[in-house]
């Protein structure tokens, strides 16, 4: 093999390792922002919750 089509080969297989290393590192990222999404979904949920019942306590301690 001539030094060329090494040259090329390893430049191919370096660029097929670059794709490869960046989708995965694509899908990690995915998945933690998936995950901290459905923290923040739960977290609203708590959040409307103890705002709806600060809203109901503070109704019921009004002054007549």
């Amino acid at each position: 093999m001539s030094k060329e089509l090494i040259a090329i080969l390893a430049l191919c297989v370096t660029l097929v390792a670059a794709v490869f290393g960046f989708g995965m590192r694509i899908g990690t990222l995915t998945e933690r922002v998936e995950a901290q999404t459905k923290a923040i979904d739960l977290l609203q949920g708590d959040l409307r919750a103890i705002n709806n019942h600060f809203i109901v306590w503070a109704g019921n301690h009004q002054e007549p």
